[in-house]
């Protein structure tokens, strides 16, 4: 450990990072400047520069700690002061120099609670830098303690939490009305002891659990649900939206088509509503409820299922806008459309229920109708190259190709779909295209 810096030498390094930390003002009056005004932001940022430095030896990294300890007091003063309602419990754990027992507890509480709850930590004499056995002692367990960084107790801080834990034999925290204090009486850890980080460890894991049991309200499962449950029947809606455009195109008769074409144009503002707000939505789960895998991939499942729907009605209107401009298709060639558009909706019916249903074998059997609907994309591709262009004219066969290829991507989007299906089923990723 170096010497102690004097004031002029501190005062030199704080210049030295005055651009940093104008960039940190910056950033959190985009964050929070709804909350506070620019003045306190920049003295929150000052403030915290000074409490860090003070006891930090290298100062290489400290504008970074510098933000995320002004963001953490900052969010801390709007709860305490009421700016934000509505909010997870808050716990602080404190020990003397918040280099290990109250950063194992904040990460092993916040790794049991995930969304329920927020953890910060604090010490009365921060130290220059975390204890690398305590940071061993999570990495075993699979919590990362990087970027962590010993802090002091603020005031504001501690005004948020609703309980406030003191490890070890620290009791100088002032007490705050209306908080609960609960004081976690350990022996220090002696580093010479083999394993003594590793058993602090596990007793604070102990004191963790039982904490969590008494001031966290249990995890609302059915809220969950009930949310994901709303995304999957605008799912079915959007699908059913698409299902009729293309039944549209594969069922349009020729001596009245205009209607029903204009009609398909027209719902591709509903399907791309659809999936705006899907897209959103997903968005907003993932990052309140921080699922777990097997909900993350039905989360994702349903934003893939929409952008794959979003694309077929995409083909779909420009397949309509096509049999719009065009005034005769070549000899055959209205017939294969319509045989192309029902397989397109029998490609998605299927994907779209095997994905419903989580049934592998029904995603699978896509394969089949997609060669199907290859095969006649063919077959139409090699009966344009032989077509009278005397009877439609070039742009009437070019414009045919272009419906064909068209209808041939939507079926793939549909297989892209029942890929997602098959493996939010099983777990095991299997393409079904050749």
């Amino acid at each position: 450990m170096g010497p102690e810096r004097t004031a002029e030498e501190r005062a030199e390094e704080k210049e030295r990072h005055a651009m940093a930390l104008r960039g940190i003002v910056a950033r959190l009056d985009g964050e929070l400047g709804h909350h506070f005004t620019r003045d306190t932001i920049e003295h929150y940022v000052d403030d915290s520069y000074d409490r860090l430095s003070a006891s930090s030896r290298v100062l290489t990294h400290i504008p970074a700690f510098v933000e995320r300890f002004a963001r953490q007091r900052l969010r801390a003063l709007a709860r305490s002061s009421g700016i934000i309602e509505g909010h997870p419990v808050h716990v602080l754990f404190v020990c003397d120099r918040n280099d290990g027992a109250s950063q194992m507890a904040a990460a092993l509480f916040q790794a049991a609670v995930g969304d329920r709850g927020i953890a910060h930590s604090g010490g009365a004499r921060p130290a220059a830098a975390l204890l690398d056995d305590a940071v061993y002692a999570l990495q075993e367990v699979g919590l990362d303690l990087v970027g962590e960084f010993p802090k002091p107790v603020t005031p504001e801080i501690e005004a948020a939490a609703d309980v406030v834990v003191t490890i070890g034999d620290h009791d100088d925290v002032p007490v705050v009305e209306g908080r609960r204090y609960v004081a976690w009486r350990m022996p220090p850890v002696d580093p010479s002891v083999p394993l003594a980080y590793r058993h602090l460890r596990e007793d604070l894991h102990e004191r963790v659990a039982s904490l969590v049991a008494e001031v966290v309200p249990p995890r609302t499962v059915r809220a969950f649900d009930r949310e994901l449950a709303a995304l999957e029947t605008e799912l079915t809606a959007m699908g059913d939206t698409v299902i009729a455009m293309l039944e549209t195109l594969a069922g349009a008769h020729d001596d009245a088509p205009a209607v029903a074409l204009e009609a398909v144009v027209a719902s591709d503002d509903t399907v791309d509503g659809a999936y705006l707000r899907i897209e959103q939505a997903t968005i907003d789960l993932i990052a309140r409820r921080q699922p777990v895998a097997g909900d993350l991939r039905r989360i994702v499942s349903v934003l893939g299922a929409a952008l794959h729907l979003e694309r077929i009605a995409d083909g779909a209107v420009e397949v309509a806008t096509l049999l719009g401009e065009v005034l005769e298709l070549p000899e055959g060639m209205d017939d294969r459309r319509r045989q192309m558009a029902a397989l397109v909706v029998d490609l998605t019916t299927t994907a779209l229920q095997s994905l419903t249903d989580r049934d592998p074998e029904a995603a699978r059997s896509v394969a089949a109708i997609d060669r199907s609907l290859d095969a006649l994309q063919a077959e139409t591709l090699e009966a344009l190259l032989v077509a009278d262009v005397r009877a439609t004219g070039l742009r009437g066969v070019l414009l045919a190709d272009r419906i064909a290829r068209t209808l041939e991507r939507a079926g793939d989007h549909a297989v892209d779909i029942a890929e997602d299906a098959h493996f939010l089923a099983t777990g095991e990723w299997q393409e079904f295209r050749a």
